[in-house]
């Protein structure tokens, strides 16, 4: 964890690094990939590819247009064995441009690029239940292996189908559900869904009117979700992701592997704790 403390014109970055913190992301969902990233990316063995997932959200100056809030690009990377990498960089209060001096607890310094200390990369084999967070600028690397029962039952479910579980159903009067058909992003064929959540009597002047939409085309032939549009019209702000530069080959193998001068699973001794001004 990266915290910036300000002090008058001066800003010193304090470092904390428990060993729980280079997974930060649990290991649940049947796939063994967290919820919130198999939205996106799906378990697909044969079916390599690589691509940048690109997040913007924004909010609604008065004048109606939009303002940039926060922005990423994740390098997201998939490779024959439905093994899944993401790679970003988590961009700090003070920029990631200069560089930062770690001191270790033993007192030894080391300088790093902020742009490297920032990056974080997550590799989750499905197959043998492993998860692997990589921290490059530090040069550690912790592996958790969840045991599994069992190999995962076969499902014929296309990857869209987890965005169709409202389709048919009896929903509340003020939750609306549409199944928009088919497109072609950037070539590849996408499915579409859309839920839009209506005021209430709470909502005031936006009774019955929508106050949100999540609107998701994603891809059965890719696996992987290829563009999603939130939206939030009482707090006048939304979101967009998008996949793009999508290259519809094997990875680089060497990309899922820890490099072995990489230190493994480091205790809170190991761990460095400040930064020198």
């Amino acid at each position: 964890m990266l915290l910036l403390r300000n002090r008058g014109h001066r800003a010193r970055l304090i470092v904390v690094l428990a060993p729980a913190i280079l997974i930060f992301v649990p290991l649940a969902y049947a796939q063994c990939i967290p919820s919130a990233a198999s939205d996106y990316v799906g378990q697909a063995a044969g079916n390599p590819f690589s691509a940048d997932r690109v997040y913007r959200s924004w909010s609604l100056r008065a004048d109606g247009t939009e303002q940039t809030t926060f922005e990423y690009t994740e390098k997201t990377d998939r490779d024959g064995r439905g093994r899944i990498r993401f790679e970003k960089q988590v961009v700090g209060a003070s920029g990631n441009h200069g560089e930062v001096t770690l001191t270790a607890r033993e007192g030894q310094s080391s300088t790093v690029n902020k742009s490297e200390l920032a990056k974080v990369i997550l590799i989750f084999d499905c197959t043998s239940g492993t998860a692997i967070s990589v921290q490059p600028g530090l040069h550690y690397a912790r592996t958790i292996d969840q045991p599994r029962p069992g190999p995962t039952p076969r499902t014929d479910r296309p990857f869209s189908g987890m965005f169709f579980t409202l389709l048919g159903r009896n929903l509340p009067a003020n939750l609306k559900f549409e199944d928009l058909g088919y497109r072609d992003i950037d070539g590849i064929q996408a499915r579409g869904a859309k839920t839009t959540t209506l005021g209430s009597d709470e909502d005031g002047s936006l009774k019955g009117l929508p106050i949100r939409e999540d609107e998701v085309w994603s891809s059965d032939d890719l696996a992987a979700m290829l563009l999603r549009i939130t939206k939030d019209f009482k707090k006048m702000q939304g979101s967009r992701t998008v996949l793009t530069n999508i290259k519809r080959q094997e990875p680089d193998g060497t990309l899922f592997d820890v490099p072995a001068e990489y230190f493994q699973n480091p205790n809170p001794a190991q761990m460095p704790v400040t930064r020198r001004p």
